[in-house]
């Protein structure tokens, strides 16, 4: 998962841990955590402060 800045088109951020492509993407309001739906049939959690592995599979 890759994150960009539209502005400067530049990334931002990567996060690996899917082992095929996503199917969907949700950010948390508070815009902490992102849950996401993989092709791989797992869902995600991540923490967008760090570039660390998933909060939870």
């Amino acid at each position: 998962i890759a994150i960009y800045d539209i502005h400067n088109q530049s990334l931002v951020k990567s996060f690996v841990g899917h082992t095929d492509g996503t199917s969907c993407i949700d950010i948390a309001p508070d815009g902490r955590t992102m849950w996401t739906g993989g092709l791989d049939n797992t869902v995600r959690c991540w923490d967008l402060r760090n570039d660390y592995a998933p909060l939870q599979t």
